[in-house]
């Protein structure tokens, strides 16, 4: 995962101001009002994750490493802390610190198509930021929220919107990679029984904000990225050393 250095680097492009203590919040989970997880539910939890690919740090008292992510009532809970300590430069550090952790999953995950095609800088550019656009998250039901809550068959319109943003990506996603995308937002959502309150619009305007500043920036963050994670190079060295190639990266 990105260090908090270059979380901090990042805030304070983005949003004017970076606050060490949301991400600290962020990669150990909410504070609850009183602790209800058992540790033996916080291990189980943990160890799903694993399961599923998750990239995740266990804290006994507290949580699972970017857990709000996935977790609905778990991100409304840090919104609410962090809006009311911090107001919107908050919020923004709180999202962009979501988006920025998600970037070297992405990375890995195109690895093979990286290494297998041809591709210049504007269709990679264009594939990364695509692909943090799809990312089925909490962040993605707050962008279209009002369409999905709204309609009479949610799935079929998260499979929608899905496949409309796959046109735009440069050798597209296969159906059985949009229907796995979209079964995890109907999950995310069917934690979302708080995400109709006050704070969505400001979380909506936030969420467009920080999501138009990384494509502004997206292959400065990339590069940065790539210099300061070892375990990227070493996951797919191929790949990442054609990334910062084709980005025309500089050397750390």
């Amino acid at each position: 995962m990105p260090s908090h250095e270059l979380h901090a680097r990042w805030a304070k492009m983005v949003c004017g101001a970076s606050f060490d203590w949301i991400d600290k919040l962020v990669d150990s989970g909410p504070m609850p009002k009183k602790r209800t997880k058992s540790v033996e539910e916080i291990v189980e939890r943990y160890e799903r994750g694993l399961m599923c690919g998750a990239v995740a740090n266990i804290d006994i008292e507290r949580g699972v490493h970017d857990s709000s992510r996935l977790d609905c009532s778990e991100f409304m809970e840090l919104a609410e802390e962090v809006y009311s300590k911090a107001g919107e430069a908050g919020l923004c550090n709180l999202i962009l610190h979501h988006y920025l952790d998600k970037i070297p999953k992405i990375l890995r995950g195109l690895s093979w198509k990286i290494v297998r095609r041809e591709m210049n800088r504007a269709d990679l550019v264009e594939l990364i930021r695509a692909s943090l656009e799809m990312e089925a998250s909490v962040l993605f039901l707050i962008r279209y929220w009002d369409k999905i809550a709204g309609s009479l068959s949610p799935d079929i319109e998260v499979d929608k919107i899905i496949r409309d943003m796959a046109k735009r990506i440069p050798g597209r996603l296969t159906r059985n990679t949009i229907r796995r995308k979209g079964n995890v937002v109907i999950r995310i959502m069917m934690s979302c029984h708080d995400l109709d309150s006050n704070l969505i619009d400001v979380l909506r305007r936030t969420e467009e904000k920080v999501r138009k500043s990384i494509e502004t920036y997206l292959r400065d963050i990339v590069c940065d990225i790539i210099s300061e994670s070892p375990g990227l190079m070493q996951w797919g060295a191929v790949a990442m050393a054609k990334v910062s190639k084709i980005l025309e990266c500089k050397a750390p």
